[in-house]
């Protein structure tokens, strides 16, 4: 695993606040990225943006429309206003 991807703030889990896309998969998910479906996958990518700002932990309506955008992006269904649109507001 790239090593970068262990030092990526994550946001709070059950145990405080985690650091590594690996370890918030298996604090939140009980299984590693590999083994996630796409949404729950999609739900850590979504929160390296702002990890203070959305709760991996349980309902969060601000992350369920953030990894919808981001779906959006994928599928080649909407683009990002500019560069600067990291909050995606051309996929709303």
């Amino acid at each position: 695993m790239a090593l970068w991807l262990d030092t990526l703030e994550m946001g709070r889990g059950p145990n405080g606040w985690m650091t590594g896309f690996y370890r918030a998969s298996e604090a939140i998910f009980k299984r590693p990225p590999a083994e996630l479906t796409e949404d729950e996958f999609l739900r850590l990518v979504a929160v390296l943006i702002a990890p203070a700002n959305y709760d991996l932990r349980g309902e969060d309506m601000a992350l369920d429309d953030r990894v919808e955008r981001i779906k959006r992006l994928v599928a080649a269904q909407c683009a990002p206003m500019d560069r600067g649109d990291v909050w995606l507001e051309g996929c709303r």
